[in-house]
């Protein structure tokens, strides 16, 4: 690989340094909205978010799944869990059939405030990064990041 190959190019540069500047700076914005208006990190949110999905069919998450949807080490997301179980929005539950499975839960205390922080985050994320996008540039953009993170994960399972 020649050193010109190895440099990216002004255009790749600024694309690049652009995405990780705003998607850094969006990540703030969220997680101080959230911590300020509902006492939740960004994080702490998406849990809830997972826990509260429909598709949850027994209303249980293994933490192993919980940390991999994610995309935290395993520690991290045990960390963020003991936080919220603490305040009771959601309850460890060990599985009966393997001792070593822990689930988790979403309690009443932990929907009823997501209820209130949902509407109050969708909204930010409408106004800093939905709204200023078209209809054709939310699906280029997210048929790109669709795109890129199947590269992602198809990189991790040729190095596993």
């Amino acid at each position: 690989m020649s050193v010109e190959e190895r440099w990216l190019t002004e255009a790749q540069a600024r694309a690049w340094s652009q995405f990780i500047r705003t998607s850094q700076r969006l990540e703030q914005r969220l997680d101080r909205d959230l911590k300020s208006g509902h006492d939740l990190s960004h994080t702490q949110y998406e849990i809830l978010v997972r826990l509260a999905d429909p598709g949850t069919a027994t209303g249980n998450v293994r933490m192993s799944d919980l940390a991999a949807d994610l995309v935290t080490a395993k520690s991290a997301a045990t960390y963020q869990i003991g936080q919220l179980v603490e305040r009771g929005l959601v309850a460890r539950v060990k599985c009966a059939e393997d001792a070593r499975t822990t689930y988790v839960t979403l309690t009443d205390a932990g929907r009823e405030l997501l209820g209130r922080a949902a509407p109050d985050h969708l909204g930010r994320v409408r106004e800093l990064f939905l709204d200023g996008l078209s209809a054709a540039e939310l699906e280029m953009l997210t048929d790109a990041l669709d795109r890129t993170c199947a590269r992602i994960i198809a990189a991790r399972k040729r190095r596993s």
